[in-house]
């Protein structure tokens, strides 16, 4: 067991040693797979492997593999080990935490959710009501609490109301982004900074803050009325 689980770090160490140099047409070619093989093998194993592996995940979604990987997440929920359950939630949490609601896809987390508030384990029931409000710190709590309060128990709406209000204020910004986002970012600071005078870096720089804090509620809002549809 030893043996394996230490090839299996050194796969993810060399897994994340790639994406970080690999293009986004390469990393898309095997985005489906390691994820799935990642969330199978890797967030059920000990913590060190887990980390790893969500490392790996990280660097996936910063080369714009969303959608594969939060496809393997969410089949990841239905494996018959809880541990991998439990994993693949809180590596959900955690890129959310993250990258932020616009670049994990609100809709398909959440059409997920639902059975996972009636599940026996505790701490996947937990680590769902703790993904819902942290989506609703993105997307507008008033958006979750459409499309999904009338799918639980009373006493499961009170755990994420109480999550809601000890969430710091304030709209949350990601602390990480993919590479286009980053480039984005960095044309717009590089625009502003060779601007013909301060009236254009102002302008720049006031139109690159407005799309970072245009609320994630105004571009999910339509996906998420429909998301349990």
């Amino acid at each position: 067991a030893d043996s394996n689980a230490a090839a299996l770090d050194k796969a993810l160490e060399a897994l994340q040693a790639f994406l970080e140099k690999a293009s986004g047409t390469a990393a898309g070619r095997i985005a489906g797979t390691c994820s799935s093989n990642i969330v199978a093998k890797g967030l059920g194993a000990r913590p060190s492997t887990a980390a790893k592996g969500v490392d790996c995940l990280m660097a996936l979604l910063e080369v714009e593999q969303a959608d594969k990987v939060t496809g393997a997440l969410v089949e990841g929920y239905g494996n018959k080990v809880p541990k991998v359950v439990v994993g693949a939630l809180d590596a959900t949490l955690q890129l959310i935490r993250a990258f932020g609601g616009r670049v994990m896809p609100a809709q398909q987390i959440l059409k997920a959710m639902p059975p996972l508030f009636e599940s026996k384990d505790a701490k996947a029931r937990d680590k769902a009501k703790e993904i819902v409000a942290e989506l609703a710190r993105w997307m507008g709590p008033e958006l979750i609490r459409a499309s999904l309060f009338e799918k639980m128990r009373d006493a499961q709406k009170e755990d994420v109301e109480k999550l809601l209000q000890e969430a710091p204020a304030g709209r949350p910004k990601p602390e990480r982004l993919t590479r286009k986002a980053a480039a984005n970012a960095a044309e717009a600071t590089d625009a502003g900074d060779e601007g013909s005078g301060a009236g254009v870096a102002v302008t720049t720089a006031g139109a690159s803050a407005a799309a970072a804090e245009e609320p994630e509620k105004v571009v999910g809002e339509r996906l998420l009325h429909a998301a349990v549809l």
